[in-house]
């Protein structure tokens, strides 16, 4: 069966019938979802356990009339707020909250990595639909919190932290030896929120699936690699040679992941002279990796500036940039989990305000580098 969710918007149905349809056509049928016009919260509540649905997606302006003429004096937060009390009565099953709404500040105050909000699970603006890739992204991630739910809900609520590692392989997915290497923090906050199901998804999601550290994607695994992608054509080989440190917990089918650990314990089983990774120059690296595997076809990242390291390891936040920790600016970001690492800048999209554009200021404790690193680097900004 598919999975099925409940649609509020106080739109006509043929209104919004091309955003479903955009987000549905990536499913292969295994995701549907049903419109219904606003009506009182006890309704929308009853509508949701008749029809056995599995989630929400809530607009933010519900004050049209419906087909009765009637209306309601309530907006989707309120709308969630009053659904997520309803979960912990249990009146209403735990289940995913997605607010799609062309109420551009309630969409970015609401966005998904912002957990301490505690209302929506992920967040949409409805022009964004238009996009194949994020109609795309959304249809999975709409699928991915119903199993993400399912699965926490399965959890045993007791067990001791010598239980950790089965208790959350379910989520995680993990071998014993991946287990070792994630921050003892991070377990502890997951074991800690099994009975809420909603904060236990959110802190997954925004600070350890779409968080760096731990798990590394394509970007950040060839950065570390000292790998150029675009010219390197054995690069889907050498991946194909790590499909077995993939992460393949939930959310693994989102975007492509990988336990670094892993990665390094292949690293120090195949570099003879025992050199640390992020010691080494991208030349360095890729030198290792050739002399290990059968491919000659990869290429080394170049570094952009005068007078920089090319021990990259990180990428900015903003551009991609590949980069040495020496050579980039921390974002701000109190937000950050103590098991997370930090967020950097490229200091062109800092000094060129990209970054600022977004919503990214530097750490006051890396403002003076900011002159350091001009005089040193010397970038190119108009």
């Amino acid at each position: 069966m598919p999975i099925n969710y409940l649609y509020i918007d106080d739109d006509e149905t043929s209104s919004v019938a091309h955003y479903i349809s955009a987000i549905e056509s990536h499913s292969g049928g295994e995701l549907k979802i049903t419109h219904v016009r606003v009506s009182s919260m006890s309704s929308i509540k009853n509508q949701f356990i008749e029809g056995a649905f599995d989630g929400f997606i809530i607009d933010q302006k519900l004050d049209a009339s419906n087909d009765e003429g009637e209306t309601v004096d309530f907006y989707g937060t309120a709308l969630a707020q009053n659904l997520r009390t309803e979960m912990i009565v249990a009146d209403v099953p735990p289940s995913p909250i997605v607010l799609l709404s062309n109420e551009e500040p309630f969409v970015k105050y609401y966005d998904a990595d912002e957990s301490s909000h505690n209302l929506f699970d992920y967040t949409v603006k409805k022009k964004d639909i238009r996009n194949k890739s994020i109609a795309k992204n959304m249809c999975l991630t709409l699928i991915a919190l119903v199993e993400a739910y399912k699965t926490v809900i399965d959890l045993p609520s007791n067990g001791t932290t010598e239980d950790t590692f089965a208790i959350l392989k379910p989520v995680l997915g993990w071998t014993e030896q991946e287990a070792e290497y994630v921050d003892t923090r991070f377990k502890s906050e997951l074991l800690d929120t099994r009975k809420d199901v909603h904060t236990f998804v959110a802190i997954l999601f925004s600070s350890f699936i779409r968080s760096a550290g731990t798990l590394v994607t394509e970007e950040m695994l060839a950065t570390k690699l000292g790998i150029d992608i675009s010219s390197s054509s054995d690069w889907n080989a050498l991946k194909d040679l790590f499909e077995e440190y993939k992460y393949k917990g939930l959310f693994s089918e989102l975007k492509d992941r990988w336990w670094f650990s892993d990665i390094e314990d292949w690293w120090y089983d195949n570099n003879e002279d025992g050199r640390v990774l992020q010691a080494l120059t991208c030349n360095e690296r890729v030198s290792v990796i050739k002399n290990a595997t059968t491919f000659e076809h990869l290429s080394s990242l170049i570094g952009s500036y005068e007078n920089q390291s090319l021990n990259f390891w990180v990428n900015c936040i903003v551009t991609g940039k590949p980069l040495d920790p020496y050579d980039a600016l921390r974002a701000n970001d109190s937000k950050l989990k103590n098991w997370e690492a930090p967020i950097y800048l490229d200091l062109v999209a800092v000094l060129s305000r990209q970054a600022s554009k977004v919503g990214y200021k530097v750490h006051p404790e890396d403002q003076a580098k900011i002159k350091l690193l001009t005089a040193r680097l010397n970038p190119d900004v108009k």
